[in-house]
């Protein structure tokens, strides 16, 4: 009976075969073990009409690999998510994506290394939330790597190169174990000292015109100067006892050469140039022992122990008189030389300029900021030839202006201008008219111990109102909802929230989408975020706990999903408890 049941399911297995137009495959080799091997699918696309799939039995047919649909196929990135960072050349573009976790309130200790006292606490009950562990994807939406770094920092050069400095533990400082990772992924530099540093160089830093980073020892005193590939440029490695008589600093570098500094035991600073190769090539002079960066031309401003400021070159030469003061302005393009309330300028290779000058700045309230100069005699702006440009306003008289310190590109600015009949409006720093707000909430804080507040009885209040941090869209606060102006779309739209959120500020994520962040009255201290469309200012995603961009691709996630988005807000990874969906 058993050989006739087993001829009769033979058959009925061939002529469903034959049905499906496939081809019987040959019988398996009874001498090989039962058991199915473990394969890996490959990457190649596959079809099965639904029609097709009852037919397979692992039990009766070769092995053919765990199945995997076409599309979590079509998201990870050779075959599967790797649980380290594997450099290769074939990524291309990448970019983090984000999952969460939940944290609670813990008891915790900690013990003092030098007298071993114990000393114990507990986070306040109030103090959970979701913390961001971060992995990396191609920019199509393929998973290189799952959720491994608690921290990750993004930086961009003027070349357009990126570079993701990744922390597998929360960062302090920039310091420990750490991932330097290319921005198409090609290479990944893996520093292991938990006594490491790393300082990544700013524009006032760098003339190399590509991204910088300093990396340093703090146990042996070796920095390694790097480009964003991971290529060392400068290597300081002390190698003597005379070596640990002073400190070295590199405080600015070039396509060529470092600008060093050389502390030694006493405090006393020296400052010269070395080139990549260890070649010193200028020095500066000694009386000067502090530095506040390079601009210009490259011309640098140093001061001295008396606190006084002079301009010098690169070679050491001082260029220009000194001064109490001595800053740069991007707007004007020149340097700003001020004794008791006179004014002088100098250009970017740091020669005076006679036709600038202004013997009364003292009357002029720049507010210590180069970028604007306003009169408050005449309500007007100086233009960048010192010239008045009057700020118009629709009625009232202004009674404040102040800069918002947010600018899109070195020189550019925003002015906050308040009138006497509670008007605001925002201009820029040449005079143009951007904004206008009416009814906007003013926040009052107090700082007396009788909780009497002397700013409101005074009558100056703190504005509720700001700007993103690309300069192109503006925030106000109402009673009950967010007044937005977008600068580069031109909309002009408004935000409800409820009494029982603290909404914070906005800021534009792209040229398509932009965010607002709030707190729900809960006590959690969790920041939420909501994710709107610029074009018409509609929320698409609610309730984010993480939002943040990386050129145009957008890394969201909210207590349970985890997204990546492209500029315009469409999904290209979904992720839900961390398992793609």
């Amino acid at each position: 009976m058993k050989r006739v049941l087993g001829i009769l399911l033979s058959i009925t297995l061939l002529l469903t075969l034959f049905g499906c137009g496939k081809t019987p495959l040959a019988e398996p080799d009874t001498t090989a073990s039962s058991a199915p091997t473990e394969t890996v699918p490959t990457t190649e696309t596959t079809t099965v009409p639904d029609a097709e799939k009852a037919v397979f039995s692992l039990r009766t047919l070769p092995d053919i690999g765990a199945f995997v649909s076409d599309e979590k196929k079509a998201y990870f990135f050779d075959d599967g998510a790797h649980d380290t960072f594997e450099p290769r050349k074939d990524y291309g573009r990448i970019v983090p994506y984000c999952t969460t976790e939940k944290y609670f309130a813990t008891d915790w200790s900690y013990t003092d290394e030098e007298t071993g006292e114990v000393y114990q606490g507990s986070t306040p009950e109030d103090e959970s939330g979701y913390y961001e562990r971060f992995g990396f994807a191609t920019a199509d939406g393929k998973i290189i790597t799952n959720g491994l770094y608690d921290d990750l920092f993004c930086y961009e050069d003027e070349t357009g190169a990126v570079l993701y400095v990744a922390f597998p533990e929360q960062a302090y400082e920039m310091c420990g174990e750490m991932y330097l990772i290319a921005g198409d992924g090609s290479s990944c530099v893996h520093l292991t000292e938990n006594d490491s540093e790393l300082r990544v160089f700013d524009e006032s830093e760098n003339g190399s015109g590509k991204g910088l980073l300093l990396i340093r020892n703090y146990e042996s005193e070796r920095l390694r100067l790097m480009d964003f590939s991971g290529k060392v440029l400068y290597e300081y490695n002390p190698s003597s006892p005379e070596d640990n008589d002073y400190m070295v600093y590199i405080e600015y570098a070039d396509q060529n050469s470092v600008l060093i500094r050389q502390d030694d035991n006493e405090g006393v600073s020296r400052y010269f140039r070395q080139t990549y190769d260890g070649k010193e090539i200028a020095a500066f002079p000694e009386d000067l022992g502090m530095m506040r960066g390079v601009h210009g031309n490259e011309v640098v401003i140093m001061g001295s122990w008396n606190d006084w400021y002079r301009l010098v070159s690169m070679d050491g030469k001082v260029l220009s008189d000194d001064y109490l003061e001595l800053e740069w302005s991007d707007y004007y393009n020149c340097f700003f030389g001020v004794n008791d309330g006179e004014m002088e300028c100098y250009d970017a290779d740091g020669k005076k300029l006679k036709d600038r000058s202004n013997d009364s700045f003292g009357a002029l309230d720049s507010d210590y900021n180069y970028n604007y100069l306003y009169d408050p005699e005449t309500c007007s702006l100086l233009d960048t030839s010192f010239q008045p440009v009057p700020l118009t306003v629709d009625n009232g008289q202004i009674v404040l202006v102040e800069s918002m310190y947010n600018w899109e590109e070195p020189g550019d600015c925003k002015l906050l201008v308040r009138t006497d009949t509670d008007d605001l409006y925002v201009f820029s720093n040449r005079g143009e008219r951007l904004a206008k707000f009416r009814d906007v909430l003013y926040d009052a804080w107090d700082s007396d111990e009788d909780g009497v507040n002397d700013e409101v009885k005074s009558g100056v209040e703190e504005r509720n109102y700001d700007i993103n941090e690309e300069g192109d869209m503006i925030f106000a606060k109402k009673e009950k909802e967010i007044e937005i102006v977008d600068l580069k779309t031109g909309l002009a739209t408004s935000v409800p929230y409820a009494s029982a959120e603290t909404r914070h500020w906005g800021n534009a994520l792209n040229d398509h989408v932009f965010s607002l962040s709030y707190e729900k009255d809960d006590g959690s201290y969790q920041m939420f975020y909501d994710l709107y469309r610029r074009s018409d200012g509609a929320c698409f995603l609610s309730d984010a706990v993480f939002v943040e961009h990386y050129g145009d691709r957008i890394a969201a996630a909210t207590s349970t999903h985890s997204y990546l988005l492209d500029e315009t807000g469409n999904v290209l990874i979904c992720l839900k408890n961390n398992k793609l969906v």
